[in-house]
């Protein structure tokens, strides 16, 4: 009996002792604070300015063809790019469509990482490619003459897109654009030789 109060005696203080000891809380570890704000703010600039360039440069094209022969292309080059047409207007030559973008899903991954890549070398924070976001084309078809019409193309991609913190930052890398206005205009004109072709072969 005695030994039992013994072993009862010391669970007690070895219980009480326990108590005493200090307990360390565990650290909170703050989200990281971007520590290069102004060189990431430089970066979205330097882009914002390429991408101005890049609609002055690739958002006008001018085709020996008549104008409901572009304008019938357009509408179906951008439907087999993944853009649903919301609205369109034959006689004003206007084409409104939405879509996911024209890019293969491989080379927009790379492209996209490539811009990560020159995020995170100016940036404190770790960013990661973002898929692809749901951008809007508007196309309008100019009838110039009998057989000569210009194409106005103008690519308008969402402003933020989040990294892998859930910041926001501007979107995109340049050369993205870039590519969705080669796929745009590859789309187009093959399109115009399809018809053509079809043109050609009908008795």
């Amino acid at each position: 009996m005695k030994s039992f109060f013994r072993i009862l005696a010391c669970v007690l203080w070895a219980t009480l002792l326990a108590s005493c000891v200090p307990v360390t809380p565990r650290p909170v570890v703050p989200n990281r604070v971007e520590t290069h704000p102004e060189q990431v703010l430089a970066l979205h600039a330097q882009w914002g300015e390429e991408d101005a360039r890049i609609n002055e440069a690739l958002g006008e094209r001018v085709y020996d063809k008549d104008s409901d022969v572009v304008f019938s292309a357009a509408v179906t080059g951008l439907a087999d790019n993944g853009f649903v047409v919301k609205n369109m207007e034959r006689q004003s030559g206007y084409i409104l469509a939405e879509g996911f973008g024209p890019i293969p899903p491989a080379q927009f991954k790379k492209l996209a990482q490539m811009g990560a890549d020159e995020l995170n070398k100016v940036s404190s924070r770790h960013w990661s490619p973002q898929v692809s976001s749901s951008r809007s084309v508007t196309i309008t078809v100019l009838r110039l003459g009998d057989q000569k019409t210009k194409v106005k193309m103008r690519i308008v991609r969402p402003q933020t897109s989040t990294n892998s913190n859930g910041n926001y930052f501007k979107d995109i890398y340049p050369a993205i654009l870039q590519a969705e206005y080669q796929c745009c205009w590859q789309a187009l004109e093959k399109q115009m030789f399809l018809d053509e072709n079809l043109d050609k072969a009908k008795p």
